[in-house]
């Protein structure tokens, strides 16, 4: 069988983040164990591309989970600059993900 990365993280996130949405949603989780646990997710999700051999991908969870983490230090409506580095990290991610498939469709 086939070391799958992309399956393998999807599945990680998926089922990290469900429950802690139906967590939050029925319990009212803390704001820090929440974004918390959603930043350990996907830095999880990171290494398993990173073990895969997808460093962009990597990248791209890593910056997912920066920008989450961002979110429990600062609130990003308090200023504009904080707004702006929240969505840089998330653009930043979707574009390394985005290359790491590329380049993957490119060696098939």
């Amino acid at each position: 069988m086939k070391y799958e990365p992309t399956r393998i993280s999807r599945l990680l996130v998926f089922a990290g983040l469900l429950p802690l949405l139906i967590a939050d949603l029925f319990f009212g989780l803390p704001e820090g164990v929440f974004i918390g646990g959603g930043a350990v997710i996907m830095v999880l999700a990171a290494v398993v591309h990173f073990y895969g051999d997808e460093p962009q991908a990597a990248g791209g969870w890593l910056l997912f989970g920066v920008a989450l983490g961002l979110l429990a230090l600062v609130d990003p409506m308090a200023d504009r600059l904080y707004l702006v580095a929240f969505g840089f990290f998330l653009i930043s991610g979707v574009v390394l993900m985005a290359s790491q498939r590329r380049s993957g469709s490119d060696e098939e």
